[in-house]
């Protein structure tokens, strides 16, 4: 059975990743959606999800050690796009 994607966008993306990887398109596209299924159909699994949020307080009650913006740490400009 064919696959028909009528978008240049995902014409593009498919030829790019394809170049990327050196797989054909076809086989670029079939890893990359089998990927992207198995990280949206893990279970939601209370015990990873508390884990989660553990390492969340703990990691906000870090102390700063630079007192820069997050934006300069970052090497974002105004623009919110980078600087380099």
């Amino acid at each position: 059975m064919a696959l028909r994607v009528d978008s240049e966008e995902a014409d593009q993306l498919a030829r790019r990743l394809s170049d990327i990887t050196g797989e054909s398109v076809t086989v670029a596209v079939t890893l990359a959606l089998r990927e992207r299924l198995a990280r949206l159909d893990r279970p939601h699994d209370p015990a990873r999800r508390e884990a989660l949020h553990a390492i969340r307080e703990r990691a906000s009650k870090l102390p700063s050690l630079d007192g820069r913006p997050d934006d300069a740490i970052l090497g974002r400009d105004r623009t919110d796009g980078p600087r380099w």
